[in-house]
Order: structure tokens, then sequence, then C-alpha cells
């Protein structure tokens, strides 16, 4: 049983991780992008390019939430598969 503690909390701090990384690429990193773009335009850079940039940053940064989404599954996906394992021994 001590596995299927361990196995538990492991679970738990993967659901924790995900909501944080939810946090950081939703809202953290649109809003300092914002401020990003926002202070290159004042500095006399083209807008359009900076805008460019801008758009590109966040749809990598939507990518890597779908990265980090996979490996999320794929990673409850061993935990269940060392539960059936530890259940059968």
């Amino acid at each position: 049983m001590r596995i299927g503690g361990s196995l538990d909390r492991f679970r738990r701090f993967l659901d924790w991780s995900w909501k944080a990384e939810k946090v950081f690429i939703l809202a953290i990193f649109p809003a300092a992008l914002l401020f990003i773009t926002f202070t290159n335009i004042q500095s006399g850079q083209d807008p359009w390019e900076v805008a460019t940039h801008a758009a590109i940053m966040f749809g990598l940064s939507i990518v890597c939430l779908g990265i980090f989404r996979l490996f999320h599954f794929f990673l409850h996906g061993v935990l269940d598969f060392i539960e059936v394992i530890g259940r059968k021994q």
C-alpha cells in the first residue's frame, strides 16, 4: 500500500502542476507578451512586425499547452499501468 499512497500523491501533484501550467500559459504569459508588445511599439518599432511576433509567440504558447497536456495524459497512463501491475502482485 505504500506504493499506492505515493502514486496518489504523485497524481495529485500532476493535477496541481497542470493547473499551474494553465495559469502560466493562459494568463501570465499573454500579459507579459502584451506588455512587451506595447513597450516595443512605444519605442518606435513597426507595429505590424511587433504584432506578428506577438501572435507567433501566443500561438507557440498554445502549442506548448497542448504538449504539456499530452505529457500529462502520458504520465497518468503510466501511473494507471503501475497501479494495475501492483494489484496483480
